[in-house]
């Protein structure tokens, strides 16, 4: 049996296990999630069981194996110490480095399925802090602190969308969207398509969280916003995605609420690249002719 490393992850340990006859991922988590802190056996159990139930409901991901005693994940005591280990089978697929419409309607797919599957985990309470809202609006304090040389039409223009949005925030909390997990991070990096662009493989359930179902769509929309081609809008994709959200529940509920967390995830993403000083960028977001026929819809006058 061999065990070859895999690299570009960044919240696991990932290893290709191979034996005599099959293949395995097995995957080593690290102790520290990136936006949920330290790992605990409740999330790691919450995280495969929430994996596991997508597959159920037909949604391509690879199966768990688990371990002799039932279990869908291990405990092993390595140098720096206890380590959670889960397996999987092996899928054999690609990543691709560009989204097609194609794909733009794959991803709808699986977003679509996926709202069913995470209602079943609806509990009682409040959302958790990691929500996309959450987020964008204790990010507003960048606005504050920028050194970078914004021109004063964009600064007024953001700190304009950071004030309407907050106003907007309270209208959205009536609508009463449903709410239970989401995936959260549903982007190419984390699919595996076949060499005829059908998926064949959802991966990366870590950053799943409890908040509104649409974020699920939000979510999948924005991801890599920075670059053209993997985005599905900035690669003109939107329509393509969106005509497969066929369930009843979740198109009203798009309707209700995906505008505002469309532009929710966009004031974060605008935020985080100048926090990082990538004003450039920015700029050139907010010129971008899907985004305002998409986000920023109608037009900033």
């Amino acid at each position: 049996m061999t065990f070859t490393q895999l690299h570009g992850g960044v919240e696991n340990d990932t290893h290709l296990v191979k034996s005599e006859n099959n293949q395995f991922i097995l995957r080593i988590y690290n102790q520290m999630h990136s936006i949920r802190g330290k790992r605990s056996e409740a999330s790691i159990q919450q995280e495969l069981t929430f994996m596991q139930k997508a597959g159920e409901q037909g949604i391509p991901v690879p199966a768990i194996i688990p371990t002799k005693q039932g279990k869908l994940f291990g405990v092993t005591q390595l140098d720096e110490g206890e380590f959670f280990v889960a397996l999987f089978s092996y899928v054999e697929g690609i990543s691709p480095s560009a989204v097609t419409q194609v794909m733009a309607a794959e991803i709808g797919g699986i977003v679509n399925n996926l709202f069913a599957v995470g209602s079943q985990f609806y509990k009682q309470g409040s959302l958790e802090e990691l929500s996309i809202v959450q987020r964008a609006f204790q990010s507003g304090e960048v606005l504050n602190t920028l050194s970078n040389p914004l021109s004063k039409e964009l600064q007024k223009d953001l700190a304009a969308l950071h004030h309407s949005l907050q106003d907007e925030y309270h209208a959205f909390l009536q609508k009463n969207l449903s709410r239970g997990l989401v995936h959260g991070d549903i982007k190419v990096e984390n699919l595996l398509f076949s060499t005829e662009n059908n998926l064949v493989a959802i991966l990366d359930f870590d950053d799943y969280r409890y908040s509104y179902l649409v974020e699920e769509a939000c979510m999948a929309l924005m991801h890599n916003l920075h670059d053209t081609s993997k985005n599905i809008i900035r690669s003109g994709n939107y329509t393509s995605f969106m005509n497969i959200l066929t369930d009843a529940v979740l198109q009203k509920e798009l309707s209700l609420g995906l505008p505002f967390l469309l532009k929710v995830r966009f004031l974060y993403d605008c935020l985080k690249y100048l926090k990082k000083g990538k004003v450039i960028l920015v700029e050139e977001l907010w010129t971008d002719p899907f985004i305002n026929q998409n986000i920023l819809s109608p037009k900033r006058k």
